[in-house]
Formats: structure tokens, C-alpha cells, sequence
């Protein structure tokens, strides 16, 4: 940071801080009423926050600068420099902010501690304990999106309705089946570590499929007498009604559905009631359709979960090295990729959704 390096858990030497304050001290004579902390940072290589307790050393004790040893000894004394910058309060005070808005800005947080309790430190303190203190990281990731409509009344009946009918049914005559979207940039787009000798970007050399899209229809079920736990078909055509019907055709040539399986399908528009009637009339296999928004019932997301960060995860070379002359790498990377899915893979999946069932169905009648 600032031309220096950062080495967890290593502390500056006495002499760094003897730095840090000269230039402090002389930004003092110059008549500046609160020194520039940036700026003292760029000159001495450290951070903000390293200023910033240097600042609070120097106000709490004159000029003279601590050594690390009498910090270590003042840890147990509040408002010494090397006190605990976080009481208990502070940290409850935080995770409720934490709960009451997730997204909110370190900033946010500064201002609403010293609101609540009159603790006032770093932004850098509040993140390293959001991501240290507490048992799980609490780094920043990509959020759920739920439809608010999800919520509606006559949804939650449905979903009930739904549960109930799927506790009655032999789970290894009950098929999950969905459409993925794939894009060739999932496959190539790794990220690389930037070069801190140069500070370049390195580039990566993909073939003309960068730009396809492909439609992936697949089912998957843990019955170990079928020939695949996942069941795909991969293809470049856009995912309609006819397409999908075509796909359901293939799977009941090559013997996938049994006689009275149960397929669930959530309601998207391809899945039409001529698939419906015509898979009942020539397999006698039974179409059981999803609540409305409701993806966590559905097992099969949990495989394209686990395509998605496997193929993230694929290295490139290695790739291009088995299929050398093809435009369709992303396409074959994923089907070796759910290939190689394991009835045991399924079976977890199925038992994380049906977990998750049964814990919603047990909350309904305790309530």
C-alpha cells in the first residue's frame, strides 16, 4: 500500500513509527490543524490507518511514541494506545447494522457506531472484523434475488400444495428436469493475477466461441437403473416449445423415462400441456410442475451450480490441448464436466433440497 507491502499479522518496526510521527509532528508546525493522512501515507509507505494510530499515540501521550512492548502492556487498559479498538457492545452494535441492511458502506457503519456508542474508529477496523471476528468471512459477494411476488398468498399455498404432493412420492421415481443458459465467456473468463512488476493485465487467447450461446436441457434423478444420474442435451438453438419437445423425444428413445416417473418442471412457457398429454399417452410418465419462483425445490440447480464453478475453474490449456481443432470448446468442456456427475453427486443434491423441504413443511406445522 502506497509503494509498501502489506504482511498479515507482521507490525512496523519502532523506527517506521518514529517516521510516521516525524512527518506528523512537522505537518503540525506547519500549522496544518489536522495533518493530511493520505499524504503521510504515500510519503512513508504505510496506510491510512497506520497514520491514523500514530495520531492517536502522539494526542494520548504528547510526542512520545510508544514502544511495542508498552502497547502489549496497555491492551487491557481502555482508550491506551493498543487497547481493543472494539468493546463487546461495539461488535453487537455492528452485527445488528450488519442484519438490519447488508449492503450498507463502511462508512455507514463508522457513522452509526459513534451514533450508538461513541466509538469512533477506522473504516479498516470495521472490515477486518466483519471478515475475522466473527465465525463465517463477511466479505462482500453477489447477493439472492427474490421476486417479491414469490410471497404471495395464493404462491405459499401453491408451494404447500406442492410440498405435500412431492412427500407422498417415491423419490427415485421422481425426476427433476430444467433448462440452462450457457455463454462461451463463463468458460473464459478466468481471472489472472496482475503482473506487480509491470502492473499489465495479461491477456488470454480464445477461439471464435467466445461469442456462442448454447441451451442446455437436462434431468436428473438417483435411481441407480438408469443409465446416467444426469441425463443433457447441448445444443446452439434457442430453448422453445418445439426444442424442448424434441428433447423429451430423445430422452424417451434412448430409454431414460420409466413408466410412472414423476418429471418436475417448473412453469416456464416451453414446458406446454402437448408435452404434457404426449408424454403421459406414450410413457405414462406424470408432469409435476414447481411453485411459482421457487428454484431451491429443484435439485438439478445444483448440478448447473456445480457446471458453472467447475467450468470457471477449467483450465484453459488443458482444454484447447484435448479438443485442438474445434469452435465448441465451451460446449464440450461442459459436457465432459456433467459427464462425469456421480449418482452420489445427485444424491446430495437431492438431499439438500429435500432437507430444505422438510424444514419448510416442519416451520409451517409448528406454526
Amino acid at each position: 500500500m502506497h509503494g509498501g507491502f502489506y504482511i498479515r499479522g507482521k507490525a512496523h518496526s519502532i523506527m517506521k513509527k518514529m517516521h510516521v510521527a516525524e512527518k506528523y509532528i512537522q505537518a503540525k508546525n506547519r500549522g496544518e490543524q489536522r495533518p493530511n493522512h493520505t499524504r503521510i501515507a504515500q510519503q512513508c509507505q504505510v496506510s491510512r490507518g497506520f497514520v491514523s494510530k500514530i495520531e492517536a499515540e502522539i494526542l494520548s501521550n504528547g510526542q512520545q511514541i510508544l514502544t511495542p512492548e508498552e502497547i502489549r502492556a496497555a491492551t487491557d487498559r481502555p482508550g491506551l494506545p493498543g487497547a481493543n479498538s472494539l468493546t463487546d457492545l461495539d461488535r453487537f452494535i455492528l452485527v445488528l447494522l450488519l442484519e438490519e441492511k447488508p449492503y450498507r458502506l463502511l462508512r455507514n457503519y463508522q457513522q452509526w457506531l459513534l451514533y450508538f456508542t461513541g466509538t469512533n474508529v477506522s473504516t479498516e477496523t470495521i472490515s477486518r472484523f466483519l471478515k475475522q471476528g466473527l465465525p463465517h468471512k463477511g466479505s462482500l459477494v453477489k447477493p439472492n434475488l427474490i421476486p417479491l411476488d414469490k410471497f404471495k398468498i395464493e404462491n405459499e399455498i401453491r408451494a404447500y400444495e406442492f410440498l405435500n404432493v412431492l412427500r407422498t412420492l417415491k423419490t427415485w421415481k421422481v425426476i427433476f428436469g430444467d433448462e440452462k443458459s450457457l455463454k462461451g465467456e463463463e468458460f473464459y473468463s478466468k481471472r489472472v493475477r496482475r503482473n506487480p512488476v509491470t502492473g499489465m493485465v495479461a491477456s488470454i487467447l480464445t477461439g471464435a466461441d467466445f461469442r456462442n450461446k448454447y441451451s442446455i436441457t437436462g434431468f436428473c434423478s438417483i435411481n441407480s437403473d438408469k443409465s446416467v444420474p444426469v441425463w443433457f442435451r447441448i445444443h446452439k438453438q434457442s430453448n422453445d416449445a418445439n426444442e424442448f419437445m424434441r428433447t423429451i423425444k430423445i430422452a424417451v428413445e434412448e430409454g431414460y423415462f420409466d413408466e410412472y416417473d414423476v418429471l418436475v418442471l417448473d412453469n416456464a412457457a416451453i414446458h406446454d400441456e402437448e408435452m404434457v398429454r404426449w408424454l403421459w399417452k406414450t410413457k405414462k410418465v406424470l408432469v409435476l410442475f414447481l411453485p411459482t419462483r421457487s428454484p431451491e425445490f429443484n435439485p438439478i440447480e445444483l448440478i448447473w451450480r456445480h457446471l458453472v464453478s467447475t467450468l470457471f475453474s477449467y483450465p484453459i490449456d488443458e482444454a484447447q490441448r484435448k479438443y485442438p481443432s474445434t469452435s465448441d470448446l465451451p460446449a464440450l468442456v461442459s459436457r465432459d464436466i456433467l459427464e462425469e456427475v456421480t449418482f452420489d453427486i445427485v444424491e446430495k443434491c437431492f438431499k439438500k433440497c429435500f432437507a430444505f423441504i422438510t424444514e419448510k413443511l416442519n416451520d409451517r406445522d409448528r406454526n
